[in-house]
C-alpha cells in the first residue's frame, strides 16, 4: 500500500527492537527489506552504504532506511566495530497482516510491505542519518519490552518508537532552522547598507517578521534589528578607523538614512560619538 501523510498522521508500528554489538559483516553484499530500519550507534564506527548515500558512521548516529533500499555496513577498516539499536518498523499501524521480524534478502524485490511518503520531511523516501543525543533510554526500553514480549508490549514499544520520531523530527527542524539563520546571517552582511527591515527579510526567507525574529534572539541571543544595529556600527569603525571618508558618507555607506539616528546608535554602543572616534 503506498500512502502520502504529514509527520503528524505517524501511527508507527514496530516489528522488531533489539541490541547488538558487530565487528564483522552480516552479510557481504547489498541487502534489501520489506519494511523500514532505524539503526541507533552508541560506540564505535564503521561505514554504511545505503541506496546512493554513503555514511560514516560514529557514536549517536541514527540512520533511517525506507523499504527496499538496499544497505551493506562496512566493517573491513582496522578496529571497526559498532554497538546499536536496530528497529524494524512501518510509518503507519493500519496493516499488521505480517507481525513477526521481516528478514532482510540479497536478492532486490520490489516488493513492499508499506510505502509511505512523509509530505513534510520528503528527504525521507531517501537514506537519512543525523546525529542525536539523549535517545538511549528509549530504545533500550522498546528493545527489553521485545525481549519479554509481556502483555501489550507491542503497544508500548509503538509509544517508545513514536516519541524517537518526535525526537527525531524536532532535532530536524532545529537543524534547518539553524541552517535557514545562517543564510540570513549572510544577507544581512552583503546587504546591511540597503534598508532592511524585519518584514523585507522575513518575505524573502518565508517567514512571519515576528517568527523570524523570535528565531533570532534563538539562536543569536539578539533580536533582529539589534543584531542589524550592531552589525551597522561595526563596519561604521571599521571604515572610521581605516578610511579618510566623512561621518556623512560613513553613515550613508553603512545603511544609515539619518545622521542624527546613526550618531546616536553609535554613541550608545560605543560610549563616544562617530566624530570624536574618527580623532582618535
Amino acid at each position: 500500500m503506498n500512502y502520502d501523510i504529514l509527520s503528524n498522521q505517524i501511527n508507527p508500528y514496530v516489528r522488531f527492537a533489539g541490541f547488538r554489538e558487530q565487528s564483522v559483516n552480516d552479510y557481504n553484499t547489498f541487502v534489501y527489506a520489506k519494511d523500514c530500519r532505524m539503526f541507533y550507534f552508541t560506540d564505535g564506527f564503521c561505514t554504511l552504504y545505503a541506496g546512493d548515500e554513503v555514511f560514516d558512521i560514529k557514536k549517536n548516529d541514527l540512520v533511517i532506511v525506507p523499504s527496499l533500499i538496499p544497505y551493506f555496513a562496512d566493517y573491513s577498516k582496522k578496529d571497526a566495530h559498532t554497538s546499536l539499536y536496530n528497529i524494524n518498523f512501518d510509518y503507519l499501524s493500519c496493516d499488521k497482516s505480517i507481525e513477526r521480524a521481516i528478514s532482510v534478502s540479497t536478492q532486490k524485490t520490489t516488493k513492499t510491505h508499506q510505502k509511505v511518503h512523509i509530505t513534510d520531511f520528503p528527504f525521507l523516501d531517501f537514506p537519512f542519518k543525523t546525529n542525536i543525543e539523549g535517545l538511549l533510554p528509549y530504545f533500550e526500553k522498546m528493545a527489553e519490552l521485545y525481549s519479554k514480549k509481556s502483555f501489550y508490549f507491542k503497544s508500548e514499544m509503538n509509544s517508545y518508537f513514536s516519541l524517537v520520531l518526535s525526537q527525531v523530527f524536532k532535532h530536524i527542524l532545529n537543524e534547518k532552522s539553524q541552517n535557514n539563520i545562517s543564510k540570513v546571517l549572510d544577507y544581512i552582511h552583503s546587504n546591511y547598507k540597503e534598508t532592511l527591515t524585519n518584514k523585507e527579510i522575513g518575505k524573502k526567507f518565508g517567514y512571519h517578521p515576528n517568527y523570524l525574529n523570535k528565531m533570532f534572539v534563538t539562536y543569536t541571543g539578539s533580536s533582529l534589528h539589534k543584531y542589524l544595529i550592531n552589525y551597522r556600527i561595526e563596519k561604521a569603525q571599521l571604515f572610521l578607523s581605516t578610511t579618510n571618508l566623512s561621518v556623512t558618507e560613513i553613515a550613508e555607506k553603512t545603511g544609515w538614512r539619518n545622521l542624527a539616528q546613526f550618531s546616536k546608535a553609535f554613541k550608545n554602543i560605543t560610549g563616544i560619538s562617530p566624530k570624536n572616534f574618527k580623532i582618535i
